[in-house]
């Protein structure tokens, strides 16, 4: 019941705001390969994508995702797909607040699958096209299945910053880190997701892309699986 409810409600929030008039959306969409082989024999794909669009001078729309797939010596290695949809209620220059949605899937991590719905507050410390820094506050309800065969349902509290800075014409350091904490058992459950990465220019249509991305557990999701993974994704992006 409490799936289904989740479920319900975080469909409502993303299909409710598409019935009023908006701007194009902008943003970035990005693809990566990467080929090994002789003594290791490994493939990895990734994609992933950051869409905005202005509803309004009040309403602002987030996508974004990442899908990463790869394999070594013949055998799948990584399977991840996760997606995300926030609508941002502009209060003022500086201050925001949001409702949050999403799924993920990474069985290599314990996830069969989770179902995300939340709220909070955005707060711009840094507003700028050349230097940005945004912190958030928030509740996270998750529904998770594990691929242990077992499932719970979780109340988060979120904490995180995400900022960039440009470093001359065409180079930008990008950066963000979430901890989430359980309402029960914090201490011996809390997660960290964090993103390091430099974007160069190429043109004004293309972008190289580099992120280094971990995702720490203090308890593993299942018995058997390691505390963090980590990922090296280099990217070409087109910008919408």
């Amino acid at each position: 019941m409490k799936k289904s409810l989740i479920l319900a409600v975080a469909a409502a929030i993303a299909i409710s705001p598409l019935a009023t008039a908006a701007e194009p959306l902008q943003g970035r969409l990005a693809l990566g390969y990467t080929s090994t082989s002789g003594n290791t024999d490994e493939q990895k794909t990734n994609f992933n994508f950051d869409l905005t669009q202005q509803r309004n001078e009040r309403l602002k729309l987030g996508y974004n995702g990442l899908a990463i797939y790869g394999r070594a010596n013949g055998a799948t290695n990584t399977d991840k797909q996760n997606a995300n949809f926030v609508s941002e209620f502009i209060k003022s220059d500086r201050d925001s607040f949001y409702l949050n949605s999403g799924y993920l899937k990474d069985r290599f991590a314990g996830y069969d699958q989770r179902i995300n719905l939340g709220g909070g507050l955005y707060r711009y410390f840094i507003k700028g096209e050349d230097t940005g820094l945004r912190g958030s506050f928030g509740v996270d309800i998750t529904s998770e299945d594990y691929t242990d065969g077992t499932d719970d349902t979780v109340k988060w509290l979120k904490f995180g910053l995400n900022g960039h800075k440009n470093m001359g014409n065409n180079i930008r350091l990008v950066s963000s880190i979430d901890l989430g904490t359980p309402h029960e058992d914090y201490k011996d459950r809390y997660q960290v997701d964090s993103m390091i990465g430099g974007v160069c220019a190429v043109n004004e249509q293309m972008d190289i892309e580099v992120k280094y991305l971990t995702n720490y557990r203090k308890t593993p999701l299942v018995t058997g699986k390691e505390q963090m993974d980590s990922n090296f994704l280099t990217s070409l992006v087109y910008k919408m």
